[in-house]
């Protein structure tokens, strides 16, 4: 566990945020599946283009409601 957390600070410290980070057993909990097959699942939903858009949609909404100004236009 304390290699766990010394991962997370030094990735926190790196500027990534690990407040929520998704392990196999989340997957493995809710099918009948293998840690490996869960990994392969994890990985196409986490970097698929539709979580990509969503994060950057939802950042955007959040900074605009903070009132941060966006630094250049997307063209």
């Amino acid at each position: 566990m304390i290699g766990i957390i010394k991962a997370k600070v030094l990735l926190e410290n790196e500027g990534y945020h690990v407040g929520n980070l998704w392990r196999t057993e989340d997957v493995c909990d809710r099918y009948d599946c293998t840690s490996e097959d869960a990994e392969k699942i994890l990985e196409a939903v986490i970097e698929s283009q539709y979580i990509s858009e969503i994060i950057f949609e939802m950042i955007d909404d959040k900074a605009e409601e903070m009132n941060f100004k966006r630094l250049k236009d997307e063209e």
